[in-house]
Order: structure tokens, then sequence, then C-alpha cells
């Protein structure tokens, strides 16, 4: 007789029944995360792959990470969702749907506390913004860092500069009225020290009523001044007059960023770039991660940060890397990388760079005024490049961090000049007698 073949299968013959179970299960389960209402409400990415009448193909679930590690098989993904209440599978086996109705698409990104929870489950939020095209075909895009609240600059700068988009690298402005109640004077102090809007003589004022230790936040309410123009934007009376993506610095409150991010407070044309934000501009990818970044503060719960200062944590830093590697692209984008702190200062930054590998990286912080590059490698030899990127490495175990650059041995004496050579023949050359 003839001998006719099975149909091939990722299954292996020798795995146990028990085993078998224990993965359909867990396919059960991401399946049913994938289709509930918390993330169908948020992922705008999956949303986008479901047809007119509800169904989503089965190739698309087989090429998320957290599937695939499972099976490539979308027969074993069909088989493990029979019988489920939440999700049903058409005819042919090659699309599901979720029964009932779908649930609303939220315009917020999602809640800060949501977004700690699921970092390492949700599939990537990827945006594209329109931009209006440039005349010459060219996108033309401002990159601006540290504006500190005077967020009239931007448009003034962007009108100027004729962009048709702009990009942030922190210390944005994130305040409201409220937050002249919630951040710490040392960084009211700051905030009167570097801002414009005081003499000479209130800052020497503000200085002093900081040293005293109080009597700052008082003499504030009294300023016909605000920490920053964003309420202005939120009440509608001032607009971006193009995108503006933004991440945060460490000098902004996380108290707004949160209702930012929940979706609680909104600015039209400003998008807020954190850990699971994925935009599309033209052909560049723009991604980032605001905060301070340091080492000690990593294991902290997310949000880091409290009265007025901001970092960054290992859930943010972990989200950025799926987001980033889950993300769809396609044959000539351009990844831009949004960072406030400088990844040539923080050696853990540094790495996460070589981790998400962009074209292009941009950050703010370190306060020249002027546009600059910086290159370790370039600067450094080997062996100092690599005692640089491990001198965090204290820091996260707890203990003091090494220096990151040790001190240079001594050199060894030069070597005593040569004898002077002896005259030739004239018209001779002195270097070959």
């Amino acid at each position: 007789g003839s001998l006719h073949s099975a149909k091939k299968t990722d299954r292996p013959f020798f795995q146990s029944t028990a085993a078998m179970e224990d993965r359909r299960q867990k396919i059960l389960e991401q399946m049913h995360f994938y289709f509930s209402d918390m993330n169908l409400s948020r992922d705008a990415f999956l949303r986008d792959q479901i047809k007119e009448d509800g169904w989503i193909s089965t190739s698309v679930f087989a090429s998320f990470k957290r599937i695939s590690r499972l099976t490539m098989d979308t027969a074993a993904i069909v088989d493990a969702v029979q019988g489920s209440e939440l999700i049903e599978t058409n005819a042919s086996g090659t699309a599901f749907r979720r029964r009932g109705a779908l649930p609303p698409l939220a315009v917020e990104r999602r809640a800060i506390k949501a977004a700690s929870q699921t970092t390492f489950q949700q599939a990537p939020a990827v945006a594209a913004v329109p931009v209006a095209p440039a005349p010459s075909g060219v996108l033309r895009v401002l990159v601006i860092t540290d504006t500190h609240g005077d967020l009239d600059r931007i448009n003034v700068l962007a009108e100027r500069e004729n962009v048709q988009a702009v990009l942030h690298c922190g210390d944005f402005g994130f305040y409201t009225a409220e937050s002249l109640d919630s951040i710490e004077e040392r960084e009211l102090h700051l905030i009167v020290k570097h801002s414009h809007d005081f003499s000479a003589p209130q800052k020497a004022e503000a200085a002093k009523l900081f040293r005293d230790g109080g009597g700052l936040r008082a003499w504030m309410r009294r300023q016909p001044f605000h920490l920053s123009t964003l309420p202005d934007y939120l009440a509608g009376t001032k607009q971006f007059k193009v995108p503006v993506f933004a991440i945060w610095g460490n000098h902004d409150d996380r108290g707004v960023i949160a209702k930012l991010q929940a979706g609680a407070l909104r600015v039209p044309n400003l998008h807020l770039v954190d850990h699971n934000a994925f935009f599309r501009v033209g052909r560049l990818c723009v991604y980032g991660l605001g905060g301070n970044f340091l080492p000690e503060r990593f294991f902290e719960k997310p949000p880091g940060g409290r009265a007025g200062k901001v970092w960054t944590t290992f859930t943010e830093i972990g989200g950025l890397i799926q987001t980033v590697k889950n993300a769809p692209r396609n044959a000539g984008d351009v990844s831009v990388f949004l960072t406030h702190c400088s990844p040539a200062i923080c050696p853990s930054l540094s790495l996460l760079g070589r981790t998400l590998q962009p074209d292009l990286c941009f950050s703010g912080h370190m306060g020249p005024y002027y546009a600059h590059s910086w290159n370790n490698a370039a600067v450094r030899d080997t062996a100092a490049c690599l005692r640089w990127l491990a001198s965090d490495v204290g820091a996260l175990r707890g203990g003091p961090r090494p220096p990151a650059v040790s001190p240079s041995p001594p050199r060894a004496p030069a070597p005593a000049p040569a004898p002077a050579p002896r005259p030739g023949p004239p018209g001779a050359d002195p270097t070959t007698s």
C-alpha cells in the first residue's frame, strides 16, 4: 500500500499529554488577553487588523512573540480556543473574532497603574501621525529640548524653520497650577534660577528664601508667574501648529505626566512619547524614554519620581525594548530614539541604545547651548570604554560606583634624545647624513 504522511505540525511526537495541555492552556490565556476589554480598548495595532465583520486572521496572532514561543502552528492556536466563551473561530479555521461587541477604543494611552502591570504583555501601540507635506517633498523636523515651560517658543521656532514636526528631548514643562503645591522647594528654586521671567534681584531674593529654609513657595504664589504655559494649551487658548512628540525630563511633574498618559488631560497635536509608544512620522519611527537615568532607582516601582523629579525604572526600560522589537518596520524607515539624559554620559543608557539600534539618537539635559555629538570610542581606548560601560554595576549591586575611568598608569620615562647627526658635506640632506 501507499505511505501517507500525516499533517505536519510543530508538536514533537514525544511530548507528553500533560505538557501539550499545559501549552494549550497558556495559548488560551494569551489569546484571552489579546481579546480582553483592557487590551482591545488600547491596542491600536490589533484594532487595525480587525475586518469590517470583526474577524482577525490567525496569522496575525501567530506572528506575536508570546504566541510564537509556544507554537508556530495556527492549527494549535485554533485548537486552544475551542470552547472559549470569548473567542470564536470561522469555519475554515483561518480567523478569530471576539464574541459580542468590541469595547470602545480609548483615546488615552493607559493609566500609569495599568501600564506598569501590562508592560510585558501589551502589543506595541503603533500610531501613524499625519504631517503636512513639505513643498520640497523633504520632511523637515525641529529637535528641541529643555523648554522648561516656555512652550510658545516651540511654535516660534517651528514657524521660523518651516518644519512639519517637532521632537522634544525632555524638561518640557509638564506643570499645571497645582504643581506649585506638589513639587519640592529645591525644584522651585531651580525654576526661578533658570527662568528668564525673573530679574536678578528677584532671583537673589528667591535664593535667600531657599537657603533660609522656608517661604519660597508662598513668595512664588505672590508673583505674576506661571510654572508653565501648558495650562493655556490644555484650555485650548493656545495650540501647537505642528505635531510635537515629547518625552519628559528629570524636572517635570510626574502627576501631570500620569494624567496625560491616562487621558485625563489632553493637548491637541501633543504626542507623549513613553515606553509603550511607537510613532510613525513619514518615514521616521519615533520612540523614547524620559526622566533621569539613575541605576540605584531602577528597581523602584513605576512611575519613578516624586516632588517634581522624574527617573526611569526597569519596568519602563523593559517595556520600551518590547515595544521597539515588536513594532512593524518598512524598508527605508529611519528610527529615532529620544532620551533626556545622554547615552554618552550614562553607561546603562548607552547599553540600552546598543540594544535598540536606532539610526539616530537625540538627547537634552546637559546644558550646552549648541548642538554637538559625542562618541566614547573616539576619545577613549578600548579598556577605558569597557570600564566606563561597567561603571553603573556598583550602583545596581547597591554599593558605591567605581570611577568611570581609572587613572592612567604612570608613563614610562621618555627615551634619551638621540645624538645630533654629524654635519655632512655641503648641500647634503642632514637627515640622511
